[in-house]
């Protein structure tokens, strides 16, 4: 027998099962190559994600400043006495008084305002045309009762959702003329 071609035969085997181990590790070592990709990947996004959120925070203003900005742009403005008047106060007190001053000026404007309500000899019924002249920021405006009672009415003017509900005191009835015109609004409005 041929010793050589055994012996090569055999080396061959040796190397074929060498290169199997080696395809063996390439597999097994491919997952764990892609699972470091993938985590190198992650890393990154997560990277840039914490970086986005941290400029999206550091923008970001508290929520309730945003509710307290949006009231401020509400209020009427004040004529330059009274802001004055109302600088000396703030600077003057705490917020404990400022509050409790609030409360006492908010309970004399209603009963002002109840009162001359009250003593109005004015009737107003549903349907008529009036102008607020008081009390709310819509002042000038012109809208139609749809309920009065004996001091307040349910005004409903054009592009407000619900009627305002305003004392007698703080409307006027408007002249045939305007309204004319108010009753045109709301006709238009209802198309």
């Amino acid at each position: 027998m041929n010793t050589k071609v055994i012996d090569e035969q055999i080396k061959a085997a040796r190397e074929r099962k060498n290169n199997r181990g080696e395809k063996q590790a390439d597999k097994l070592a491919a997952p764990v190559d892609k699972a470091i990709e993938r985590d190198a990947k992650k890393a990154e996004r997560d990277a840039a994600r914490m970086v986005k959120r941290a400029a999206k925070e550091a923008a970001r203003r508290p929520a309730h400043l945003a509710k307290v900005e949006k009231a401020l742009a509400k209020l009427p403005v004040l004529k330059a006495n009274v802001k004055t008047m109302l600088n000396e106060l703030v600077a003057a007190n705490t917020l404990a008084d400022l509050e409790n001053l609030a409360a006492h000026l908010a309970h004399h404007v209603r009963f002002e305002r109840t009162r001359s309500a009250s003593t109005s000899s004015r009737n107003f019924k549903a349907g008529q045309v009036v102008r607020i002249i008081s009390g709310n920021q819509r002042l000038g405006e012109v809208g139609v009762i749809e309920r009065a009672q004996r001091i307040r009415a349910y005004v409903r003017i054009d592009g407000v959702k619900r009627p305002l509900y305003l004392f007698t005191s703080d409307i006027e009835l408007v002249t045939s003329g305007a309204e004319n015109s108010v009753q045109v609004l709301n006709q238009s409005s209802a198309a």
